[in-house]
């Protein structure tokens, strides 16, 4: 699988090559980017409206994405869209499983302890319109603070799948309680992103 590196560029462009992604894994081609953000920027969910998960949408900068779930801060993260073909029957739960393996093993080769949430037998179920505000069985948690340490959405379709992720690395330049509706707390990891990144390519270039 190719993984290609964007660095900072700007959220029409991010979302433009996350579809292309998409529309390639639909054609038989498996690709992956890792992409940072020029400012911040929320992304919304597919079936989210902004009226309903924005403070103010009519001046914040915000865009929709390619998969569903909750809205998600950017510019202070690093973001990671895998797109893979699908043949046969597959189930949902076992292509999210297969597309975040890698995100939790390069998030254990930084350092952190990084499990998925069902696998340490934790889940907070509280939801809302922001990605980062409950944890569930899917979520990517430290094991010792049940901190989320990893945002993931996904989209399935017949022929292909989707996981975008956002890895928060630092403070956000802007709380997300002043730009999501009831969005609580931010979270967010120090850690080198380079190491993160060199590992990220390594073990997403695995996937068959």
């Amino acid at each position: 699988m190719n993984v290609f590196i964007d660095l900072d560029q700007t959220a029409a462009t991010q979302m433009a090559r996350d579809h292309e992604l998409f529309e390639g894994a639909q054609k038989g081609e498996g690709n992956a980017r890792i992409y940072q953000w020029d400012q911040t920027w929320i992304t919304l969910g597919r079936f989210q409206k902004p009226e309903e998960t924005l403070t103010e949408p009519s001046i914040l900068n915000w865009t929709i994405r390619e998969t569903g779930g909750a809205a998600v801060l950017h510019g202070h993260d690093l973001t990671v869209a895998i797109a893979i073909p699908l043949s046969g029957t597959v189930g949902v739960r076992a292509v999210y499983r297969y597309l975040v393996t890698p995100l939790v093993l390069s998030l254990q080769d930084v350092g952190l302890d990084a499990i998925l949430g069902e696998d340490a037998g934790f889940a907070d179920r509280q939801t809302g319109a922001y990605c980062f505000l409950g944890k569930s069985e899917n979520d990517v948690i430290s094991i010792s603070t049940a901190q989320k340490l990893c945002g993931c959405a996904l989209r399935v379709s017949r022929e292909a799948a989707m996981l975008q992720a956002s890895i928060p690395l630092r403070e956000p330049l802007v709380p997300a309680r002043k730009q999501i509706r009831d969005s609580g707390n931010d979270s967010w990891i120090n850690l080198d992103h380079d190491g993160l990144i060199q590992s990220l390519q390594v073990r997403i270039a695995a996937l068959v």
